[in-house]
């Protein structure tokens, strides 16, 4: 069992590595087109968010659940080395995702101007729905090609189109179509060439590890595939109501300016998931080897570790995100956002809680439990609509917060209490409490730096010195174990070896 342990926290630590350094390289350029577009004040960066609400929304509905089948299905056929069901799934995957993409994307652009006029009340927005219509179908493909990439353990593809090639291109497009003159539109173009160069470079990559012409018969499991990915379909459409319908709704009830803010404060309390995507990005693979070898020993030793490691970083993340609110979203988007400092104190808070569980939900999902992850959803989805209903026209952004974050919260316990209940898992471990000591110690650092001055020198500073204070008190505490350390060795050569390659291409 121990074996088997080792060699699933390597791969997925490995991964994580990998993940890491092409996510962060992700969030600084996804950040700075962000920046740009938010230069043009809260209004036009309020009608740009509500554009790419409607296009995420309507994009994983498009691909219907499939991406995460291709990545559980073609990952478990490969252990049973079944390669029929693999060419099956595929095809079916990429015939049905492109062609429900096509219908969304038809709908949604004759139905631009309603939207734009009678719903979201903004002129302006008709067009730029009309553009992310006709990269809908195109952005399911592509979802096909790295979630394949994925199911074989190659998580290059994510990490050179999604995170670094998307927001590269988006960044460069837009100055160039902004120098231009072309403005809230330009913004919109760069979005939609981003994703057309994207999709063909997802391609390149695929055809690395995956042969599409076979001379064996495919075998469809279709009923298998509907019956697992339908649920997360909804499941899904369900989590894009807890991640949009604060935008939608402020869109609806408020102006396009509060938008802007909102979603100023929105991403940012969201970088407290960069941690655990990272380290997330091949646990649903690695796990489901091991569920279908019945280890349920190494899968309970993998889910504590993972567990622990999304705490750990965390906690750090949410005390600099509370403590530094209004200073962060200044220095980040400028003095007329700095208003949604609440709002963004709010939304960390319930994302913490949040994605501390997201190994729980990749477990049921591994254990089949769509279902259950989709009732989990139903309810977090529900509370969502109806607090945002009831709050945002009177308390607008603040309003917006506490339906999300609350409704993110729930969701979380919900995640642990299922497993617990099904498998008897806890990842609750003693070094929880010295980690809170640990972070403890560093907010009265921070309080001290406070006296100090105030300002972003300073602030940074304080940052960057409480990690390292945040990391040494670990140590001192003994917080690390074996099994992390085995995850923190692999993570560390992942992410070195990385960005040493991803610099050497750029420079």
């Amino acid at each position: 069992m121990k074996d088997e342990t080792d060699k699933a926290l390597k791969d997925i630590a490995k991964g994580a590595g990998f993940a890491f350094a092409g996510i962060m390289i992700s969030k600084v350029l996804g950040y700075s087109y962000r920046l740009i577009i938010a230069r043009l004040g809260p209004e036009d960066y309020g009608i740009l968010s509500i554009a790419l609400a409607i296009f995420n929304f309507l994009g994983i509905i498009a691909v219907l659940g499939m991406p995460q089948a291709i990545q559980r299905y073609v990952s478990f056929y490969k252990e049973r080395k079944q390669e029929s069901k693999i060419l099956g799934i595929v095809r079916y995957c990429l015939r049905l995702t492109f062609s429900f993409g096509v219908i969304i994307a038809l709908i949604l652009f004759i139905l631009s101007d309603w939207i734009a006029v009678s719903i979201f009340h903004e002129q302006k927005l008709s067009l730029l729905i009309k553009i992310i219509a006709v990269i809908i179908p195109l952005d399911g493909i592509r979802s096909i090609f790295i979630n394949l990439c994925k199911a074989y353990k190659y998580l290059l593809p994510e990490i050179y189109i999604r995170n670094i090639g998307e927001n590269f291109i988006k960044v460069v497009f837009t100055i160039i179509f902004l120098s231009l003159g072309l403005g809230l539109l330009g913004a919109t173009l760069a979005y939609a060439v981003a994703v057309i160069f994207t999709v063909i470079l997802s391609y390149i990559f695929v055809k690395k590890v995956y042969k599409f012409r076979s001379e064996k018969q495919p075998e469809y499991e279709r009923r298998v595939w509907l019956h697992y990915s339908i649920p997360l379909l909804i499941n899904h459409f369900l989590l894009l109501i807890l991640l949009w319908m604060d935008t939608f709704m402020l869109g609806i009830f408020r102006s396009s300016g509060e938008v802007g803010i909102y979603n100023a404060a929105s991403p940012t309390a969201q970088l407290i998931y960069v941690f655990p995507l990272a380290l997330l990005s091949l646990f649903l693979p690695v796990l489901s080897s091991l569920y279908s070898k019945n280890d349920t020993k190494a899968l309970h030793s993998c889910y504590a570790s993972v567990t622990k490691w999304i705490f750990v970083v965390n906690l750090y993340s949410l005390i600099v995100l509370t403590y530094f609110a209004r200073e962060i979203l200044t220095l980040l988007f400028g003095k007329i956002y700095e208003t949604g400092f609440i709002v963004l104190i709010i939304l960390v808070s319930g994302y913490f809680i949040y994605h501390l569980s997201l190994p729980a939900n990749n477990i049921l999902m591994i254990i089949e439990k769509t279902r259950l992850v989709f009732i989990i959803s139903l309810i977090g989805a529900t509370l969502n609509i109806i607090l945002n209903y009831l709050l945002i026209p009177k308390y607008g952004i603040l309003g917006a917060g506490i339906a999300t974050g609350l409704s993110v919260l729930i969701m979380g316990i919900m995640n642990f209490i299922f497993v617990y209940k099904i498998l008897h898992l806890n990842p609750i471990r003693k070094s929880y409490i010295k980690s809170i000591i640990a972070c403890l110690i560093v907010l009265g650092l921070f309080m001290l730096s406070n006296k100090i001055g105030n300002n972003n020198i300073i602030m940074i500073i304080t940052i960057i010195s409480g990690f390292l204070v945040y990391g040494l008190i670990l140590l001192a505490l003994k917080v690390l174990d074996k099994e992390d350390l085995i995850i923190l060795n692999y993570m560390e050569k992942g992410v070195f070896n990385k960005i040493t390659k991803i610099l050497k291409k750029l420079i």
